[in-house]
């Protein structure tokens, strides 16, 4: 409608008085306010209302750059770094690819979670050889293990002396595992001499040393001295054979024995008295005579007899 106005008015009205007003609710209480409609920016929220929440709003200094972060006391979570400053990037230590970090999390991640997913998905359970309990093993192993943590700290590597020619050697985990369930003996002699024992059947040669003693040398299939025997006496004046490796070092005696029967027998035992086998002689069917051994954690039976080379020299042939 017509306003009626006053050329000599300095502010000329561009509403009715009861146009000029309007009612709207304040944005933060929610109350009625009057409104202008000539104002160019009309409040959304009562003066009270604006001073009461800019007072809620305060700041803080960002963890990382130490900047100021404006926040509100009615946030459930006040940040404590600038959105720009939170994330940092890292390298996935499976794939290498970047990856993005939050500074604020407590444990932080050090590969993607599907890289996780498939490193987890090449784990699967073997059974140990031994006890049989679960064993973790990955698809990348190009071994996997055969023994649990346990067994192998109760059955760890030994070093031991070879008994043929006193060199160190290592019995593994393995094998010891292997003698325990079979009901053998561990093993004597180092991986050296028991090449040397694999070469059947032995020949023993007597032969004289260079001051003219007589010794009588085993030699294996190959060829390869294996040990040395020689006829001495005791202390106490009883004959016996010292057995000796390749190497010098006394491995045994043999002396003569017999059963409570009166068979006679020999018998050959180690440096420390335990006994290493027992031999007799004995006849074929055919009335050839041969020697029986028994021995070793096996109790194997070695057949001994005696043999001419295409000159007439004769040896000892051992099977």
């Amino acid at each position: 409608g017509d306003i009626q106005v006053h050329e000599d008015w300095d502010n000329i009205p561009e509403y009715h008085k009861e146009c000029a007003w309007y009612t709207s609710s304040c944005d933060i209480c929610g109350r009625s306010m009057e409104i202008h409609r000539a104002w160019d920016n009309p409040p959304t929220a009562h003066k009270e209302c604006r001073e009461r929440e800019a007072a809620k709003w305060h700041t803080r200094s960002c963890r990382h750059c130490h900047g100021e972060i404006r926040y509100h006391e009615d946030w459930d979570n006040i940040p404590e770094y600038h959105k720009e400053c939170a994330w940092y990037t890292s390298s996935c230590d499976i794939c290498g690819r970047s990856m993005e970090i939050h500074r604020a999390w407590d444990n932080p991640p050090t590969a993607h979670k599907e890289c996780r997913e498939r490193e987890a998905a090449k784990w699967y359970e073997i059974k140990c050889n031994s006890c049989g309990h679960p064993i973790k093993a990955n698809r990348d192993w190009d071994t996997p293990p055969k023994f649990c943590k346990q067994c192998k700290e109760r059955n760890a590597p030994k070093n031991v002396s070879c008994e043929h020619c006193g060199a160190s050697f290592t019995i593994p985990t393995g094998t010891q595992i292997k003698c325990n369930q079979q009901g053998w003996e561990l093993p004597r002699k180092c991986p050296d001499c028991r090449e040397l024992f694999k070469y059947k059947p032995f020949k023993t040669i007597k032969e004289e040393t260079i001051i003219g003693n007589i010794v009588y040398r085993t030699y294996n299939s190959i060829g390869k001295l294996i040990s040395e025997t020689r006829h001495e006496k005791t202390a106490f004046g009883n004959d016996r054979q010292r057995h000796t490796s390749q190497t010098g070092k006394t491995t045994g005696f043999t002396k003569e024995k017999e059963t409570i029967f009166g068979t006679p027998y020999r018998e050959t035992s180690r440096t420390d008295g335990s006994v290493k086998s027992k031999s007799r002689e004995k006849t074929d069917i055919l009335g050839n005579k041969y020697t029986e051994s028994e021995g070793g954690s096996s109790n194997t039976k070695h057949k001994t007899t005696t043999e001419s080379t295409v000159i007439g020299k004769k040896y000892r042939k051992t099977d």
